[in-house]
């Protein structure tokens, strides 16, 4: 160990959970011994005392190749458990003295890795071009900067599924805008695949970068979309993009603002676009007695309409609800619908009758605020009723308060609604995705 890695420091009685499909960063002063505990876990080297289990199972008495093939490996200031995995690229990120021959002669002499030489080292080409860095593949890691350096690390390791992700000094001498890429890139390499199920891509914030907005949904890991209309017009164009994009949906409907241009024709005209493939659901429908945009009477009546179209198609509605929690509940018990209560900042009592009722209840980017009171509410949700939203352009998350929101700022409402159920942000994104798949009656194995 001395001559290879040029002596070790001490980790003493140290214990953590990682969860499967986790991140997890380490920040500590130099000497604290991060390092030395990620070639622990790693089976780079063997403890002097004391044993090194992993998920239940003591792996510090497992060979160097053994370890591999259980899929804990170690590269440069990132630790991950993969399913399969190359030293080849690993050594790039070492400095020759710290690449010692027992390793390189324990791995190499594997006929196994070596069948899996040249598909790894392909499919991690690939994963440097897609973060334009291919030209520094035979580079030394540690000339780069701290953001090249890491985007070059995570994307010689995209070569499997990992279930574990570990990075020293998280952040340490990244950017930003490289810090955003590299967030992206890690939650594609976990898989944690997210469904905005609420927003409104016709707006007229989106115009000028439309098709960038929904690239950036996808780069950060969102692979579904339901973009929301707001009346018989806003249905048209929510069709238009809906069709132009894999994983985009879109509802057929009209907002309560809009409820003084409700009348019959609406209804038709809302039938015949509802028969489209790409609209899964009515809405956005319901009542808003805080601005009053339209009557009261008149938003009852059209939200009434919409509840009738709704059940007569067996479609789901999308329902808006302000400062009306006892007229929405009312409307709710009296109707077959299904629907989900979006955007949820309401009561107790329209919650419960939204539970009762076999409704689903979304929270958007509200949830990431300070004000925010309601973190009782979202653990009463069960987990097969839940969903997220972004309500973009509206509400963007801390923190990205203050810009205009998108589908690709989801993460952050996933984040914190995990952190109020106490549950991992990628049990969330999963359930989530599959209960706005039930919801919106889609095919996910066929997407």
């Amino acid at each position: 160990v001395r001559r290879y890695f040029g002596g070790i420091k001490a980790v003493d009685g140290v214990s953590f959970d990682v969860a499967p499909n986790s991140i997890t960063g380490l920040i500590g002063p130099n000497g604290a011994g991060k390092t030395t505990l990620f070639n622990l876990i790693s089976g780079f080297y063997k403890p002097d005392q004391g044993e090194i289990t992993f998920q239940g199972e003591r792996i510090d008495g497992l060979s160097l190749h053994q370890t591999f093939h259980k899929g804990l490996c170690r590269t440069f200031q990132i630790s991950r458990e993969l399913k399969l995995m190359t030293v080849l690229e690993n050594v790039m990120l070492v400095p020759p003295k710290q690449q010692g021959e027992n390793l390189l002669k324990s791995w190499f002499l594997q006929k196994s890795v070596r069948q899996q030489e040249r598909k790894l080292r392909d499919k991690a080409l690939e994963s440097l071009e897609s973060v334009n860095l291919l030209h520094l593949k035979d580079e030394y890691a540690g000339n780069l900067s701290g953001g090249q350096k890491r985007l070059l690390e995570l994307a010689r390791s995209m070569m499997a599924s990992p279930t574990m992700i570990m990075f020293d000094e998280p952040g340490a001498g990244v950017n930003p805008g490289e810090r955003r890429t590299l967030a992206s890139r890690i939650r594609q390499l976990v898989g944690l695949n997210l469904f905005d199920s609420h927003c409104h891509l016709t707006a007229e914030a989106f115009d000028d970068e439309r098709p960038a907005v929904i690239q950036r949904a996808r780069d950060a890991g969102v692979t579904e979309i339901v973009t929301i209309a707001s009346d018989p017009k806003d249905t048209e164009s929510a069709l238009e993009i809906a069709a132009g994009h894999d994983g985009v949906w879109c509802t057929a409907g009209l907002h309560p603002h809009e409820a003084d241009h409700f009348g019959d024709e609406t209804v038709e005209r809302l039938r015949g676009l509802a028969d489209s493939p790409e609209v899964v659901a009515i809405g956005e429908a319901g009542l808003d007695f805080h601005y009053d945009n339209a009557p009261r009477d008149e938003q009852r009546l059209c939200f009434e309409a919409q509840l009738h179209l709704a059940a007569e198609l067996n479609l789901p509605i999308v329902v808006h609800s302000r400062d009306a929690d006892r007229d929405t509940a009312e409307l709710i018990s009296s109707t077959d619908a299904r629907g989900v209560l979006h955007c949820f900042t309401a009561g107790l009592e329209l919650l419960e009758t939204g539970l009762e009722a076999g409704w689903m209840v979304s929270f958007s980017g509200i949830v990431t605020f300070k004000r925010f009171d309601g973190a009782d509410l979202v653990r009463r949700v069960p987990d097969d009723r839940l969903l997220i939203e972004t309500d973009s352009p509206y509400l963007a998350p801390v923190p990205h308060r203050g810009r205009r929101n998108e589908p690709a700022f989801l993460i952050a409402t996933c984040e914190a609604v995990a952190a109020m159920r106490g549950q991992s942000p990628e049990a969330v994104a999963e359930l989530t995705r599959r209960n706005a798949y039930s919801f919106y009656g889609l095919e996910r194995d066929a997407r």
